[in-house]
């Protein structure tokens, strides 16, 4: 190795031009090698660069908006307390079975047990007791007097008469007011005892011997032997206007997706100035739900409109540019412009119209500009 090493020195010394040019020429080659690498790389870069992967739908696909609907479970009663009291009873347990009108708690005013309401009761019930026990007796009474007055056409005896009639009339009225009296106390203490409004089982109950509640405040939950499960969704005018009743609705809950048709659309305006979509949802996914809670829910649109080349797509494919509101589609791996007109808004979508097929892949991405080379994401 030593003696090549020699050699090529005195070469050099000895052929000095010679060494030189060969020198150089090895370096332009590679200066040349290392610059044709880089224009590669560049070249490289800059088309992955300019590649915009990008998100579209078609006319044609199914569309979906989400909403949220409200769970209704019938046959499940919240029993609250309709007056502030005391706890001073309860009847039942979790757990337990119950009839119709089984009594759940008893709520007083005081510690000792007494309300107000449970005495306006009694002294009612005795008032309509003792009016059962004479009104026969009044009314016959009176009846025989009206009799006994002498059958004559003379004024006297024909305004006596007249006078028994509307003392019986007044016994009558008496009665019936007793009875109502009665009624109305019998309603003012039964919000101090709460009771089971059908047969079925209470699933919990949330207040101890003592406590003080106040209106509206849980008591019991009690679970009916027989229910229905539905679902409830408000609609704006306009989205009622395109929903695709024909697909089922998706609904989205632990994880679970469940397929749902729709069984009634509002013909007008019911709830918040809004229209109303109506599920029946199975009894065997009771568990998954809570009552009165809200879950999201995939509900179909149809994307041709009525009208002659109106087209709803979503709002994210709409752009405000200075020649209008354009879309993107693309063409031959490229994002073409297309100038549309622009319709009512409905939910996340908007109609427009413009010369644009149902097989057309519109971009959704807000990033993109007319002639930019752009893959499909997922192609």
């Amino acid at each position: 190795m030593k003696k090549v090493v020699k050699k090529i020195g005195r070469f050099i010394k000895d052929h000095t031009i010679v060494s030189f040019i060969v020198t150089l020429i090895i370096l332009s080659g590679i200066i040349v090698a290392g610059s044709n690498m880089r224009v590669q790389n560049e070249e490289v870069l800059e088309k992955q660069v300019a590649q915009k992967v990008v998100e579209v739908i078609r006319v044609s696909d199914e569309q979906y908006t989400n909403l949220f609907g409200k769970i209704e479970k019938d046959g499940i009663i919240t029993i609250i307390a309709h007056v502030p009291g005391i706890v001073h009873n309860i009847y039942v347990e979790s757990g337990q079975t119950v009839n119709q009108g089984q009594k759940i708690a008893y709520l007083s005013e005081t510690y000792s047990g007494g309300n107000t309401a449970a005495v306006g009761y009694e002294i009612a019930a005795r008032k309509s007791q003792t009016q059962d026990e004479t009104f026969n007796k009044r009314v016959g009474i009176i009846t025989d007097q009206r009799d006994d007055v002498r059958k004559t056409n003379d004024l006297e005896a024909t305004i006596a008469r007249k006078q028994y009639t509307i003392q019986k009339r007044n016994t009558e009225l008496e009665f019936d007011v007793t009875k109502l009296l009665q009624k109305q106390a019998a309603v003012g203490a039964a919000r101090y005892t709460p009771v089971a409004p059908f047969k079925g089982v209470v699933e919990r109950v949330f207040v101890l011997r003592g406590d003080t509640v106040n209106v509206g405040d849980r008591i019991a939950v009690v679970n009916s032997d027989e229910q229905s499960m539905q679902m409830v969704v408000n609609v704006s005018p306009s989205l009622a206007s395109v929903v695709d009743v024909s697909r089922p609705s998706v609904m989205s809950v632990d994880g679970q997706e469940i397929s749902v048709f729709p069984q009634n659309i509002s013909r007008g305006i019911a709830d918040d100035q809004s229209y109303v979509l109506t599920y029946d949802i199975d009894q065997k996914y009771a568990n998954l739900f809570v009552n009165n809670e809200y879950v999201e829910v995939f509900i179909p649109i149809e994307t041709k409109a009525q009208s002659e080349n109106e087209i709803l797509v979503p709002l994210d494919a709409v752009r405000l540019m200075n020649e209008g509101s354009i879309i993107f589609i693309v063409e031959n791996d490229i994002a073409r412009s297309r100038v549309v007109t622009t319709g009512e808004v409905v939910g996340g979508f908007i109609f427009v119209k413009g010369d644009i097929s149902e097989n057309d892949s519109i971009i959704l991405n807000r990033n993109v500009f007319d002639g930019d080379r752009v893959v499909v994401a997922g192609s």
